[in-house]
């Protein structure tokens, strides 16, 4: 009988062990974190809405920007631009441009606030996407000594104003593998609609006097942490 009684513990113990290491992150260092598979630029072009984030601090509620979106398009330098147009707390519209850098790693690509990659930068890496639907996006702002991310930021995208629940659960389940909760993910509300376009020589105005025009706190948000 205690013979039993001990096998029983020991296979208590074992399953306890098993079902800790399943589902403790397998590896959390961000050096380790997949891009998107053969990332196509072309295919990823056009508007993409702001579906939900993640940001290193906290935002308050009448501080978080609506209809929020990016339109990527190319240049005739092949430059990457990025037209960047959100609503603020009092529903007017602001229209910034930023520039994507690439490097080596396809869908690992650097947005900064000036051409070249100039000015305030923050890493943006395709993690997921389908090109026509959704997109996951990460990036970190600091890489602590052990290899993780001290300041994450993480995006989901959608090439519509909403998401079907089913793209929004296969865009989560992604959260797991860069060690992330989906209870810290914040909505962008998509319910003023979109602000009107505006042209390009417009649009790289307002990136130059972005420091005049813009808050300081809401400039750092937009293009460092955002």
């Amino acid at each position: 009988m205690e013979g039993k009684c001990l096998l029983q513990s020991l296979i208590f113990v074992i399953l306890i062990q098993l079902a800790v290491s399943v589902t403790d992150p397998v590896n959390c260092q961000v050096n380790t974190f997949q891009t998107k598979q053969n990332f196509d630029l072309k295919k990823y072009l056009g508007v993409w809405y702001e579906m939900k984030w993640i940001i290193p601090f906290s935002v308050p509620v009448a501080d978080r920007y609506l209809d929020y979106q990016h339109k990527y398009s190319m240049n005739t330098d092949d430059q990457v631009l990025v037209s960047i147009t959100a609503r603020n707390s009092s529903k007017h519209c602001l229209y910034i441009t930023a520039y994507v850098n690439l490097t080596e790693t396809p869908g690992k690509m650097v947005i900064s606030n000036q051409p070249n990659g100039g000015g305030d930068t923050y890493t943006y890496w395709i993690i997921e996407t389908d090109y026509n639907n959704y997109a996951v996006v990460y990036g970190c702002g600091q890489t602590l000594s052990n290899g993780t991310c001290g300041a994450t930021r993480l995006w989901i995208w959608s090439r519509k104003t909403s998401i079907t629940p089913t793209l929004l659960s296969q865009a989560e389940m992604l959260l797991n593998r860069l060690c992330l909760d989906t209870s810290s993910l914040i909505t962008t509300s998509h319910d003023e609609g979109e602000c009107p376009q505006q042209s390009d020589d417009a649009m790289a105005m307002a990136s130059s006097n972005l420091s005049v025009i813009i808050p300081t706190i809401v400039y750092l948000y937009m293009f460092y942490l955002t």
